[in-house]
């Protein structure tokens, strides 16, 4: 696992195109792109998962504790 104890700003993480991802934000995230998908803004709490994750599988698990502004996540 991925984990940031506080908040986040400017965070770009880029994996495998195959790999898939579980990303978790505890305080609000703004300006968020998880691959094709774009949030201006959420309030409290952020999760969103690649469609078919399986947690038997290996996968990139992302929690950020506090909040984020300007988290792209995507794929090489």
């Amino acid at each position: 696992p991925i984990e940031i104890a506080g908040g986040a700003q400017r965070l770009s993480i880029a994996r495998p195109g195959t790999a898939p991802l579980r990303l978790r934000v505890g305080g609000g995230a703004t300006h968020v792109e998880l691959d094709t998908l774009k949030l201006d803004a959420v309030g409290g709490e952020l999760r969103w998962e690649t469609p078919g994750l399986d947690e038997a599988q290996p996968f990139y698990d992302i929690h950020i504790h506090g909040g984020c502004d300007r988290l792209q996540l995507s794929t090489t």
